[in-house]
C-alpha cells in the first residue's frame, strides 16, 4: 500500500545518497513512451550506470541488472535496504572507467 510505497522511496533516497557520496552523479530523463524507457535503458547499460529505475504509475522498476544478482529482502526504513545485504560490490572493479563516474538514470513517467 501506501506505507509500501513510502518505505520504498525512502530507501531509493538513501541508495541514491550512498551513491552521491561515491561521486556518482543523476540524470532524469522524461520517458513518456514505452519505447523512450528502452531506449534510456540500452543508454544506461552501454554508459554502465550503476542504476536506473523506471518510475511508472504504480510501480518503481530497475532497469539495470546488477553484478551480482540482488534477491529483494523486506526492506523498510528500519531494516535498512537490500544492497545493505550484499557485500558484493556494485559496480566491476577489473577496470576503472576512463570518463567520470557512471551515472544512474532516472526515468520519469
Amino acid at each position: 500500500g501506501v506505507l509500501a510505497s513510502i518505505g520504498q522511496e525512502l530507501n531509493l533516497i538513501k541508495a541514491h545518497r550512498a551513491l552521491a557520496v561515491e561521486g556518482c552523479h543523476f540524470l532524469v530523463v522524461h520517458t513518456p513512451e514505452d519505447a523512450d524507457v528502452l531506449r534510456v535503458t540500452a543508454i544506461a547499460r552501454r554508459l554502465n550506470a550503476v542504476a536506473a529505475q523506471h518510475y511508472g504509475h504504480f510501480l518503481i522498476d530497475e532497469l539495470i541488472e546488477t553484478v551480482a544478482p540482488l534477491h529483494q529482502v523486506f526492506e523498510s526504513p528500519d531494516r535498512g535496504l537490500d544492497i545493505d545485504a550484499v557485500d558484493a560490490p556494485a559496480v566491476p572493479s577489473a577496470e576503472p572507467p576512463a570518463s567520470p563516474p557512471t551515472l544512474p538514470v532516472r526515468g520519469v513517467v
